[in-house]
């Protein structure tokens, strides 16, 4: 018996060494922390600073918290009594906070700059300094009065506010489309920036919720192949611009903002169609497609601008009627005439169309037709709709050129134009210096000029935000792509050297310029996980633990060498 128990104990330890030597031996994929791991590690460090004995006197700060918002700072402190403070940057006042723990959000930080921070209590007031770096190099000119914070989008400077000395106060570190639009929460959405290139069009694969801190709390995936504008409808949903089909620049969404589902939309290349099908041979061959770029909504009426057709539409949402139709192309003039309504200015290509009113619409002309090249002056114009006619009632101009691209106006009591992209004719595209002037009127005269060294996509008065105690949430991901549970291996290859791979993405150099589709398995003993491959870098979401790692190219997949532990 006793020789039994020897042989079966060294049977159990030769199983024990064998198992664990095969574990030391097993190849995993190097990962690295990407943004969303960065900022999990940060939000749960920042829990611990809450219950730590950070006083008043000598609280937590942290610059740039979330390591995308350089201008913005949290404090962090307890009081032994709940204890009612005021807040002030720079002698401004922000807001007032009733707690006795506080997590201070602190946006509105000048760049370059020692920035005071003061808390006030009921009996004392506290100074604290700030200092933050430079963040950009864009020069800025600001001649005249301007009272007003400017939120901008422009290649160069991203998404910034300027105060009205020109100096940036917030800015988000992320190549993310679109401009910003806010919701009810202190938040914002916007497009992330991995994209796509498709027919030489410019699509984003996906939506990001932010706050100010750049904390990224909501990641959206999808097939809308998002551009250029999205709008909030309800509490939960949003209008989003997207592509689908062989017309790009197209279709306008609503998404479920909960669930990251599509629940409506509307491909105005059939729309279109449908009206009159003579229309659809001229709309197909267009190289960029309708180049749809803004839109408006109100009272369930939706106003668009197609910029490759030098075009404006409105419809009445619920019902789908077309209403109206603002055009300088031939071919929508001829195909559409019973909706044409006319107006003294030609509209070529503009851009940031608006419902004012039920009656009076905005918009930048930017006066040059991608389709046609014709090209006139750049102007902000405000129409009003009456007598089958678009009267222009507001005109602004601020020199005799045209906008190749970009612009924008902002009107409520002062008018923000915002003139991009400027030239003087066709030959000077490729030789000017790119720059933007931001001029603010009142009742039409113009208040104030900003130049900026850069062109800037869209412009717009911005409120500052009220502070609120800070609240640390966990990231949420959404896609509304299928799990498949099960798939066939083709082939194995060694794809290794061309992959990096994070606890949230796939990075890859991989091209699918040369295949009709790509996706990406990682399949372990308990779940299989299929997803799209939409560009060099695509993100999941997926229960820890150790996977295969499978990419499926049209018909043939490969397996990738070693395993992937996702923590």
């Amino acid at each position: 018996m006793k020789k039994i128990l020897i042989v079966f104990g060294l049977i159990t330890c030769l199983f024990i060494i064998y198992t664990l030597s095969r574990l030391e031996n097993k190849t995993y994929l190097n990962m690295t922390d990407d943004l969303l791991t960065k900022q999990a590690k940060i939000s749960a460090d920042i829990k611990k600073y809450q219950q730590a004995n950070y006083t008043i006197d000598d609280p937590k700060i942290i610059l740039n918290p979330y390591l995308i918002s350089p201008l913005s700072a949290l404090i962090i402190f307890n009081t032994p009594n709940k204890t009612r403070v005021e807040v002030l940057v720079n002698d401004y006042l922000i807001g007032s906070i009733e707690d006795s723990k506080f997590t201070i959000p602190i946006i509105y930080l000048k760049e370059d700059y020692e920035n005071k921070i003061t808390i006030k209590n009921s009996t004392n007031k506290y100074n604290y300094i700030i200092k933050t770096d430079k963040i950009s190099d864009v020069a800025t000119k600001v001649k005249g009065d301007n009272i007003s914070n400017i939120l901008i989008s422009s290649p160069d400077l991203k998404h910034s506010i300027i105060d009205p000395e020109g100096s940036l106060i917030w800015y988000l570190n992320l190549d993310t489309q679109g401009f910003i639009e806010p919701t009810n929460n202190n938040t914002f959405l916007i497009g992330t920036e991995e994209h796509i290139i498709e027919n030489n069009i410019q699509t984003f694969s996906g939506i990001y919720e932010l706050d100010y801190l750049g904390r990224i709390i909501k990641r959206i995936d999808s097939k809308l192949k998002y551009h250029h504008a999205i709008s909030m409808y309800q509490d939960n949903l949003a209008f989003v611009l997207g592509s689908k089909g062989d017309v790009p620049l197209n279709v306008l969404y609503i998404l479920d903002l909960d669930t990251g589902s599509i629940l409506d939309s509307i491909d105005f290349y059939e729309y279109l169609t449908n009206y009159n099908p003579l229309i659809s041979e001229y709309l197909q061959s267009l190289p960029h497609g309708l180049g749809i770029n803004s839109f408006s909504y109100l009272n369930d009426r939706i106003i668009i601008s197609m910029r490759d057709i030098d075009t404006i539409l409105s419809l009445n949402y619920q019902t789908k009627e077309l209403e109206f139709i603002i055009s300088s192309d031939k071919q929508i003039q001829k195909n559409f005439s019973k909706y044409i309504i006319k107006t003294s200015e030609e509209i070529l290509g503009a851009h940031d169309v608006k419902f004012l009113s039920d009656t009076t619409i905005s918009l930048y002309n930017n006066a040059y037709s991608h389709n046609t090249k014709k090209h006139k002056t750049a102007s902000g114009l405000v129409l009003e709709l009456k007598d089958n006619r678009a009267k222009v009632i507001k005109k602004y101009q601020n020199a005799k050129k045209y906008s190749y691209a970009y612009g924008s106006i902002d009107e409520k009591t002062q008018t923000l134009v915002n003139y991009s992209y400027m030239y003087a004719n066709e030959s000077d595209i490729k030789n000017n210096e790119v720059y933007t002037d931001l001029i603010i009127y009142k009742n039409q005269k113009k208040m104030a000029t900003i130049n900026i060294a850069s062109p800037i996509y869209k412009a717009a008065f911005y409120s500052l935000l009220s502070v609120a105690n800070y609240q640390v949430s966990d990231y949420i991901y959404l896609n509304n792509y299928d799990n498949l549970e099960s798939f066939s291996l083709n082939q194995t290859k060694p794809l290794n050297n061309i992959f990096r791979i994070t606890n949230n993405s796939l990075e890859t150099t991989i091209s699918n310029d040369h295949f009709d589709s790509l996706t990406i398995t990682f399949k372990s003993k308990k779940h299989t996980y299929t997803f799209p491959y939409l560009n060099t870098k695509t993100y999941f979401s997926i229960e820890a633990g150790i996977y295969d790692l499978y990419i499926k190219m049209d018909d043939k997949t490969y397996k990738i060498d070693g395993k992937v532990h996702i923590s």
